[in-house]
């Protein structure tokens, strides 16, 4: 399960079971270089839908060239005028999305070998570049997105969850 956010948590679930988890801070990075890079000025201020060219162009330019480079890549379309900030967006969405979706491509084939599917849960925009990244990265995989909006938090859930088997045991 894949869960973004400010901290992006990746978690191994056998049998309803969490046995592992991965973090990381995506949320937080594209939040800083959207309030304090050039790159802010350059991006959209609103959601914007993900075309898989331009996530996936923006994932191959963090494995060809590296972080800093595809960042740069990002700023180039700007100053050369061949991108619009939408463009840009799903660029920064696919360098940050896909270097979460790298490294659980590799858990998977080292640790986490026993994953059939991969369920991205959340309500915005930028669930549906974890989602073009996993079918890429990750074909052999059912991938879900889950929007779970309009229903109870999982975190309310599982928190709900803890109390009743809490109570359950002191009873």
């Amino acid at each position: 399960m894949i869960s973004p956010g400010s901290h992006t948590h990746m978690l191994h679930v056998v049998n309803g079971v969490m046995t592992d988890i991965l973090s990381s801070f995506t949320g937080e990075l594209n939040y800083a270089i959207r309030k304090d890079t050039i790159l802010g000025g350059e991006l959209d201020d609103t959601p914007v839908k993900m075309e898989p060219e331009h996530v996936l162009r923006g994932y191959r330019n963090l494995e060809q060239y590296g972080f800093t480079r595809a960042m740069y890549i990002i700023h180039a379309t700007k100053v050369f005028d061949v991108g619009a900030n939408a463009v840009r967006s799903q660029l920064l969405e696919g360098v940050i999305a896909g270097s979460t979706v790298s490294v659980l491509r590799k858990r998977i084939r080292d640790d986490w070998k026993d994953v059939r599917k991969v369920v991205i849960i959340g309500g915005k925009a930028y669930m549906e570049a974890y989602e073009i990244l996993c079918r890429h990265l990750l074909p052999e995989m059912e991938v879900v997105l889950y929007n779970g909006q309009g229903q109870m938090s999982l975190a309310l859930h599982g928190f709900l969850e803890i109390l009743r088997l809490h109570q359950e045991k002191g009873s």
